[in-house]
C-alpha cells in the first residue's frame, strides 16, 4: 500500500454473513422479538441504535444485521452470531458466498492495534425511526425513543484516520478515511473468537466460526480527487490473528 497519496483515501470493507437473526450473548442481552416482528425488521435498512441502557454500558452503538448483532465499543467491535440449520447463499456486486452452516452461537471480537483507546464516537445521518424497549411491567426498566443513525464515526482512531461504520443493503460496511499525509500502515486489527482465519483466492478475509464462514471482502481502496475516485492497489495482510492493509 502506498503512503504517498496526498488526497483523502478510503479503505472500504464489506462484511458478508450467512447466519440467521442473531441474539447477543457475549456483551449484553436484548429482548427477543416475535418471528413476525423480526421478519419485518429484516426488511429495514441497517441502522445503528445509540445505547440508552438497553445493553451493556461499554457499548456505544448497536446494530442488527442478517445473522448477526453488532456492538460498537470504544475498544472495537463485537459480532454476536446465531446458529442456523440451513444457510442460503448471499451475493453482492463483488462476490458470492455459498451455503455454510453454523452449528452453534458464536461471538467475534475485533480490536484495532495501537489505536486511540478513547476516540470520539458519534452517530451521523440521524434516522426518523426510534426504538423502544419494554422490559417487563416496571416502567423504570423501559427504554423509549432511542435514536437511530445511518452511520457511526470513530474520530481519529489513528492520527489522521477516521473509522466509519454504515449499512448497505442490510450488509455492514466500514471505511477507513485517511487524511492527506496520514500513514495507512498504522491500520491493524486483531480478531478473537474464530476457529480459523485465512485469505481466499480473491483476497477476502475468511473467518471460520463453528463450521460456518464469515467473509470480509477484499478492501476497495481509492483516492478521491476532484469528485472522481482513482483506484489504488492494496489488500489484506495477515500475521497470526492480526490483519492489516498493504
Amino acid at each position: 500500500m502506498r503512503t504517498s497519496i496526498l488526497a483523502k483515501t478510503i479503505f472500504a470493507g464489506i462484511l458478508v454473513a450467512l447466519f440467521s437473526l442473531a441474539q447477543p450473548s457475549a456483551i449484553g442481552q436484548l429482548p427477543q422479538a416475535n418471528p413476525q416482528a423480526a421478519k419485518n425488521f429484516g426488511r429495514l435498512p441497517l441502522t445503528f441504535e445509540a445505547n440508552r441502557g438497553q445493553t451493556a454500558g461499554q457499548v456505544k452503538f448497536l446494530s442488527r444485521g442478517h445473522g448477526y448483532t453488532t456492538f460498537l465499543t470504544a475498544g472495537g467491535m463485537t459480532l454476536n452470531l446465531r446458529s442456523s440449520r440451513t444457510e442460503t447463499s448471499a451475493k453482492n456486486s463483488n462476490s458470492s458466498v455459498s451455503k455454510s452452516p453454523l452449528s452453534a452461537n458464536a461471538s467475534l471480537q475485533f480490536r484495532l492495534i495501537g489505536a486511540n483507546k478513547n476516540p470520539q464516537i458519534v452517530g451521523e445521518d440521524e434516522q426518523p425511526g426510534r426504538v423502544n424497549y419494554f422490559f417487563g411491567k416496571d416502567p423504570s426498566q423501559w427504554h423509549t425513543n432511542v435514536p437511530t443513525y445511518g452511520r457511526v464515526r470513530y474520530k481519529s482512531v489513528y492520527p489522521g484516520i477516521d473509522l466509519l461504520y454504515y449499512g448497505n443493503h442490510r450488509q455492514l460496511e466500514y471505511d477507513f478515511a485517511v487524511a492527506p499525509g496520514a500513514d495507512p500502515r498504522q491500520i491493524q486489527f486483531e480478531i478473537k473468537g474464530a476457529n480459523k482465519i485465512a485469505l481466499d483466492e480473491q483476497g477476502n478475509l475468511v473467518l471460520n466460526v463453528n463450521g460456518g464462514n464469515l467473509h470480509f471482502q477484499t478492501p476497495t481502496i481509492y483516492q478521491e480527487s476532484n469528485g472522481s475516485r482513482i483506484a489504488v492497489a492494496g489488500s489484506y495482510a495477515m500475521k497470526d490473528r492480526i490483519s492489516d492493509f498493504r
